[in-house]
């Protein structure tokens, strides 16, 4: 997620590739060729990535760890 790679799967997950993607995102819900709200979406998205990288650069966070919430 941190965008290491530049190839045409890495870039998307670059700073300037995320910045860039957010943008068409927003044209293109105000042209109407996605549904409203996408924007949103992107931001949560985007804020989603960056705290996954924080906690895994942190040590805080693994994708094997599992918690199983049992309601009662």
């Amino acid at each position: 997620m941190q965008g290491r790679d530049f190839g045409l799967r890495g870039w998307p997950r670059t700073p300037l590739g995320r910045r860039l993607t957010y943008r068409a995102v927003r044209v293109m819900e105000s042209l109407g060729i996605v549904p409203g709200g996408s924007t949103a979406v992107s931001d949560l998205l985007n804020a989603a990535a960056d705290a996954l990288v924080e906690g895994g650069t942190t040590g805080i966070f693994t994708p094997l760890f599992y918690v199983k919430a049992v309601r009662r």
